[in-house]
């Protein structure tokens, strides 16, 4: 799963819009290695506190809830100080290659793209399979 969550980061904050003109983003992000804290997200899919530590965890999220994100930016400014991904493994199947005769389960990689979106500042657009920042992605 590292792999592809680490790839998911590196192609958001790397990404080219349909037009072909690179984005301006400046921001990064690094990976610091495995931790034992765990990203503050209840299991109701709602922020629990800013620690100053962006972690992502696996974890419980309502079943309709594939992955939840809690950014959290330094007072007036759009810095952001931290941001934490929950993401369920409760309810939800993950693949990061998808498998021979596949069913309900979900790309990884692509929905961690869609949550750090959030991370950059992206919101939700409207429901378009389509679209990384759509708020509902298609099992396979």
């Amino acid at each position: 799963a590292l792999p592809a969550i680490k790839s998911a980061t590196t192609t958001l904050f790397t990404a080219h819009s349909r037009c072909g003109t690179a984005t301006t983003q400046v921001t990064q992000d690094i990976y610091a290695g495995t931790s034992t804290k765990t990203a503050q997200v209840s299991p109701q899919g709602t922020c629990t506190g800013n620690d100053n530590v962006s972690v992502t965890s696996w974890g419980t999220l309502p079943a309709s809830v594939l992955a939840y994100t809690c950014v959290y930016y330094r007072t007036g400014s759009k810095t952001v100080l931290s941001s934490d991904v929950l993401i369920d493994n409760k309810v939800h199947k993950w693949f990061t290659t998808q498998p021979a005769g596949c069913t309900n389960q979900f790309d990884l990689e692509s929905v961690m793209v869609h949550e750090r979106g959030h991370t950059a500042g992206l919101e939700h657009v409207a429901q378009n399979s389509a679209q990384t920042m759509t708020p509902k992605t298609p099992a396979c």
